[in-house]
C-alpha cells in the first residue's frame, strides 16, 4: 500500500490504517527499537506506543515521509524507555540506602 493511501486512512480515522502501517513499516520500526532496547517485550511495547502516537498525531499533522516520521517516533520512544528504566534503577538504590540508615538508628 502506498504511503499517501495510509496517511489518507489515518485522516479518515479508519482503523485499517493501523494494520496497514504495521504490515508496511513494522519490520523497519522493530529493527530501530530492537537496536536500542534489546528486550523483546520492551520492543513490542515501544511499537504499540508508536502506533498509538501515530494514531493520535497524524490527523492534525501530515508527515512528508511516513517512514521517517514513524522511525523518529519509534527511536524517541525507545530512548525514553531506556531513560525511564535507568531512572528507576537509580531511585531504587536511594531507597535501599535510606532503609539501611533507618535500621542503624534502631
Amino acid at each position: 500500500m502506498r504511503e499517501t493511501e495510509i496517511i489518507g486512512q489515518f485522516f479518515a480515522r479508519d482503523e485499517a490504517a493501523l494494520t496497514s502501517v504495521q504490515s508496511e513499516y513494522g519490520a523497519y520500526c522493530s529493527t530501530i527499537a530492537r537496536n536500542i532496547l534489546q528486550d523483546k517485550e520492551d520492543v513490542e511495547e515501544c511499537l504499540n506506543d508508536t502506533w498509538l502516537k501515530a494514531w493520535n498525531t497524524i490527523p492534525p499533522k501530515r508527515p512528508q515521509s511516513l517512514l521517517t516520521y514513524l522511525g523518529r517516533v519509534t527511536r524517541n520512544g525507545a530512548f525514553n524507555m531506556v531513560r525511564d528504566q535507568n531512572r528507576q534503577k537509580r531511585a531504587g538504590d536511594q531507597y535501599t540506602t535510606s532503609l539501611d540508615e533507618i535500621g542503624e538508628l534502631s
